[in-house]
């Protein structure tokens, strides 16, 4: 059973910022608890009759702005003409990616569709930032008028029982949050689970 770890949650108002081709946005979070990543959930809607078509989530890292750089870390799909007209939780299956105590990182979102993906924001959140791009991540800034951040969960499993398949080859997650490969030395004396939270050693 995955956790919950990081979260912005609390709703107040109803305001929304509108992803869309080359508009993306982005909110960079801090974990309190060194995890493995498995899946991002946000909040948001889609008007009816409109075309997101799929949406893309990844995890960055951010610079000393708190904006998103470099390449994607970890990468998941989802199928925005499924969204409803209203607001609804809706979750992203992620690849696997150890995230650390402390650090800071950027959930990206952006859309394929001409539609937009409306998605909710409140200000408050302490450990992170909101901050978007009109040139599909070439470049970043923050929206103003304070810190408008965009509601999200992110899920996980412990560092320590975490493996899974990665084409031929069986991977996981040492105790240090390193990632191994099939011949690495391999114990346990804990549940293991998979990357669809099934025990596979108990």
């Amino acid at each position: 059973m995955a956790t919950k770890y990081e979260r912005w949650e609390t709703l107040g108002g109803s305001d929304y910022f509108g992803i869309y081709e080359n508009y993306w946005e982005a909110q960079s979070f801090t974990p309190s608890i060194t995890h493995i990543l498995t899946s991002i959930k946000l909040l948001g809607y889609v008007y009816g009759g409109y075309t997101v078509g799929e949406i893309t989530v990844s995890i960055r890292a951010v610079d000393g702005s708190n904006l998103p750089t470099g390449d994607d870390l970890s990468v998941g799909t989802y199928n925005g003409n499924t969204i409803g007209g209203t607001d609804e939780w809706f979750e992203i299956p992620m690849s696997p990616i150890s995230l650390f105590a402390g650090t800071e990182y950027a959930i990206v979102i952006r859309v394929v569709g001409p539609d937009d993906l409306k998605l909710r924001y409140n200000i408050g959140y302490a450990s992170g930032q909101e901050s978007y791009s009109t040139d599909s991540g070439a470049n970043w800034g923050h929206t103003g008028a304070g810190n408008r951040d965009i509601h999200f969960q992110e899920w996980g499993n412990p560092t320590s029982n975490y493996l899974w398949i990665e084409g031929t080859n069986l991977r996981y997650f040492d105790e240090d949050g390193s990632k191994k490969a099939a011949g690495d030395p391999m114990c346990y004396e804990d549940t293991v689970v998979s990357h669809e939270d099934k025990v596979v050693y108990s």
